[in-house]
């Protein structure tokens, strides 16, 4: 099953809108405000997240947004790779502003998963999300994962993800400039 993310943005956020756009799917309006809707790569996973301008959402069924005007009356598409790398540069941007350096408290999910184990991507990206979110070093994780993970299958896939969140540089330009940009317009309007 397949994941619905919506992208909200503000007009004028043209780096995120480009990308936007060369993802043709359906789109609405308010105001100033465009929503996109896509769906996420199958066994895909990323944290819903709201940066100055952009909101991303993930939702089981396609929201009904009321009071929003229909621009693109397309059939829902799957998010082309190039447009997932930028929300997971800014999803981590994220993770990086909350992040904390406490322990998980076993309970709820974390037991559910020491005790059943991981078995898809989904469930290896948000094991890791949420070792990131709460402080681990990278050693920890990888011991954590070899010693609840079975499927050698999930490897090359949880390399790449902790590559993402451990051994990324900043997380790009894109970021830096819609940051810096709002920060120019808040200066402008008071």
């Amino acid at each position: 099953m397949y994941s619905i993310v919506e992208v909200t943005i503000k007009r004028g956020e043209q780096i995120l809108l480009d990308l936007l756009k060369d993802n043709p799917t359906r789109a609405v309006m308010q105001d100033n405000f465009f929503r996109f809707f896509y769906y996420l790569p199958f066994g895909g996973y990323i944290t819903p997240f709201s940066l100055n301008n952009i909101t991303l959402k993930v939702f089981e069924k396609v929201p009904a947004p009321k009071g929003w005007e229909l621009i693109r009356d397309y059939p829902i598409s799957i998010m082309k790779t190039s447009l997932l790398a930028k929300l997971e540069d800014i999803e981590k941007y994220m993770l990086d502003q909350q992040r904390q350096a406490s322990g998980l408290y076993l309970d709820g999910w974390v037991f559910d998963t020491i005790a059943n184990g991981i078995y898809t991507q989904e469930e290896t990206a948000i094991f890791i999300r949420q070792m990131y979110l709460h402080g681990y070093d990278f050693e920890q994780v990888v011991s954590l994962f070899t010693a609840i993970v079975k499927r050698s299958s999930l490897a090359s896939y949880f390399l790449d993800v902790m590559k993402r969140f451990y051994f990324a540089e900043a997380t790009g330009n894109t970021i830096a400039y819609i940051i810096n940009q709002q920060k120019q317009d808040t200066k402008i309007i008071s």
